[in-house]
């Protein structure tokens, strides 16, 4: 670890997850001014850097030296809060790269979200729940945010993007970086769009989402026209999220450029909501939907293993109404569910479905220890192994209820 300043450290870690391209991964960590001098824990922001840059570049005073904007983010971050700057990559996308079915490193995404806040939350005080977290970035972190955001709602309570809305998949790139990171949409349309916000945004439902771009009227060269596509990208977004009926706030700042005075801008601008989301009641996710391509789902206490589905087939899976007394899911495949501790302890429920072709066994599960039920649904045969075309996804309405004896099954 090093002591940058009395509040601002960074820490170095050899980490197999990110190597290659990096030996060491960096994250720098900004505390609260009395940090050591209380016992208070404190909420966090995870804040991603663009392209090209590294966990130093929000504390870097020679990328953001204060002659226009508000400089770099010791300067102005005074509340009660402690920002989390990792590495993600100079072209990292945040994501667990493809590798033309390879997979391995770099996994970002995997580095980020399932080992990077453990290690951050054993570290220091911070709060380990759902409210006391969001995510924020820049351009390319912009684009990781919302990614992040979308695929873990129930880990980030609000997502804040700046100057990187998501590609919409007809305008993909095509450059190398994008296709070993996400794949080919030629071939793997599915595991795109699967990892696109523009295909999730019923997953934003249950959060505070947040997104600031420039239009750079009057203005001219590389940082305006990168923003100038920024913009376009977000009002693809902004309509699709219209469509599925997702609060939003979108504020355009029209002579803003993609640069770093118009960043440091946004986040300081941010931060009173951020402070707001963080005193927030927690969100009562009953009734969610969620969709996904991840093989192994835990949303919400919900765990979905689907068995059937391999690294290199990509499926959608959507999850709808789900509540303690059951759910609906469409997808293809041998699908394990365990419910959260939410059903009486040694007590027998009846799983019941309707009447389409999927089949769901046991039919009778006792509650464990815990009080979740586990069951499994046969949604039908999944995709062949490395073919993006997935056969038509099936249904079942799922009704859980306490089994009451003498009541008879009509689907037996």
């Amino acid at each position: 670890m090093s002591e940058l300043s009395d509040r601002l450290l960074e820490f170095s870690f050899e980490n197999p997850l990110v190597d290659p391209p990096l030996e060491t991964a960096n994250v720098r960590v900004l505390l609260p001014e009395g940090y050591d001098e209380t016992d208070e824990t404190y909420p966090t922001i995870y804040l991603l850097h663009g392209g090209g840059n590294s966990a130093a570049a929000w504390s870097d005073p020679d990328l953001s030296p204060g002659e226009i904007g508000p400089g770099p983010v010791q300067n102005y971050v005074d509340e009660d809060v402690v920002v989390v700057m990792p590495d993600g990559g100079e072209n990292g996308w945040y994501t667990d790269w493809y590798n033309d079915g390879d997979f391995g490193a770099p996994m970002w995404e995997t580095f980020h979200v399932h080992q990077l806040i453990p290690w951050a939350e054993d570290r220091f005080r911070l709060r380990s729940e759902r409210g006391g977290r969001v995510v924020a970035g820049l351009s390319m972190g912009s684009a990781g945010a919302l990614q992040y955001a979308a695929r873990y709602p129930d880990t980030f309570a609000g997502v804040y993007a700046f100057s990187g809305g998501p590609f919409p998949i007809e305008q993909f790139p095509s450059g190398s970086t994008f296709v070993d990171a996400y794949g080919d949409p030629s071939e793997q349309e599915t595991r795109v769009r699967g990892l696109n916000p523009n295909e999730l945004t019923e997953n934003y439902r249950n959060l505070r989402l947040y997104m600031a771009v420039g239009k750079a009227e009057g203005a001219s060269g590389p940082a305006a026209e990168i923003e100038a596509i920024a913009y376009e990208n977000f009002l693809t977004f902004v309509e699709n999220l219209d469509e599925t009926g997702i609060d939003y706030t979108f504020d355009v700042f029209p002579e803003g450029v993609h640069d770093w005075p118009y960043w440091q801008t946004y986040l300081k601008g941010v931060l009173p909501d951020m402070m707001d989301v963080f005193a927030s009641e927690p969100v009562d996710p009953s009734g969610f939907t969620h969709e996904t391509i991840l093989r192994n789902v835990d949303i919400w206490d919900w765990q979905i293993d689907r068995a059937d589905t391999n690294r290199q087939t990509a499926e959608f899976l959507r999850l709808e109404d789900v509540t303690s007394d059951g759910l609906t899911i469409t997808g293809r495949g041998k699908t394990v569910v365990t419910t959260p501790g939410d059903y009486e302890s040694g007590q027998k429920y009846r799983i019941d479905r309707d009447d389409g072709a999927a089949t769901v066994r046991p039919r009778m599960v006792r509650a464990d220890e815990d009080g979740s039920l586990t069951f499994t649904v046969h949604l039908g045969p999944a995709a062949e192994t490395g073919s993006d075309v997935a056969n038509q996804p099936e249904s079942a309405t799922i009704s859980i209820e306490p089994f009451e004896c003498g009541r008879s099954n009509g689907h037996e």
